[in-house]
């Protein structure tokens, strides 16, 4: 499936729709993408180390004529997800300004992940779909001319790993949210058998729209390749429309984090309005917390 997309973005290139390297229009600014490993890990996989080899980076809009496309280098060959700290592993000085609504992580052709669970042998990791080769991860990026900026990355990857045979099938679950506009919350539980806490969001708050000069508009649309389909944070209009999962697998939250030694603590979530839950060892749930506001001024 990337392949097609990776084909289409050269004829772009080549016919001059696509602003890419060398900078023409003379913008400027700095991008970077990191990996929030403490995203990664959530404690609920065993330890060890899963690595992840990048070939490069794109973003790019598919929601309006724009066609915006731009490229990043990839600052390591791999990166361990399941490090606890957060890893630059792409970047770029030639930004075009912009709002983009994908990114697309292009991995390696041959053996794009390594995973070796602690104490145990190197295991085979596959995608589920077998002609795969990118994480998908959709949101809203805006670009602005002459900025710093950075989009944090985070993927649960306990849920994004399922077992088969010797190995696993890998069909990810990532998340993204741009540095400057990501609010945390931190919180203690009152009981000790607290596992993993599901954070519910509902009422997002937008950035601000501070856009400064836009790249031009293109006749051709860059579209990605048919059947594909990139994994989309949930999020809720109101309190009233929240649906709470019963199980630790959280498939409708927003994001998820474990509990260790009674506390747990978000990083990086979109500002807006969180219920939490927290599932106990025994599957049982609590609502521990309602209501939560967190905006970029609390």
């Amino acid at each position: 499936m990337i392949n097609a997309l990776i084909k289409l973005i050269s004829i772009l290139l080549l016919t001059g729709c696509v602003i890419e390297a060398g900078n023409p229009n003379g913008v400027t600014g700095d991008l970077k993408i990191s990996w929030d490993g403490n995203g990664s890990s959530l404690g609920l996989v065993s330890s060890g180390s899963f690595e992840i080899f990048i070939d490069s980076v794109i973003l790019y809009n598919d929601a309006d004529n724009s066609n915006l496309s731009m490229t990043l280098k990839p600052t390591h060959e791999s990166i361990n997800i399941l490090r606890n700290e957060t890893i630059e592993f792409a970047t770029t000085s030639e930004v075009i300004p912009g709002t983009y609504n994908n990114i697309v992580i292009i991995v390696k052709d041959s053996n794009p992940f390594k995973y070796k669970p602690d104490g145990s042998n190197e295991k085979p990791v596959r995608f589920e779909d077998s002609g795969s080769k990118a994480i998908y991860i959709s949101g809203n990026y805006e670009i602005e001319e002459g900025q710093s900026e950075e989009i944090v990355v985070s993927l649960d990857l306990s849920n994004s790993l399922s077992e088969s045979g010797d190995g696993f099938i890998f069909k990810p679950r990532a998340g993204a949210q741009r540095r400057k506009f990501g609010v945390s919350y931190s919180s203690t539980v009152n009981f000790d058998e607290g596992e993993v806490v599901c954070a519910y969001l509902y009422d997002a708050i937008a950035p601000p729209k501070r856009m400064g000069r836009i790249a031009k508009r293109f006749k051709k649309r860059l579209t990605p390749p048919s059947g594909f389909k990139a994994f989309t944070r949930p999020e809720f209009s109101s309190a009233d429309d929240v649906v709470k999962d019963e199980t630790k697998k959280c498939d409708n939250a927003f994001e998820r984090r474990p509990v260790i030694n009674n506390s747990f603590e978000f990083r990086h979530l979109k500002p807006g309005t969180y219920d939490f839950r927290v599932f106990k060892e025994d599957g049982s749930f609590e609502d521990i917390e309602t209501g939560v506001r967190l905006t970029l001024n609390r």
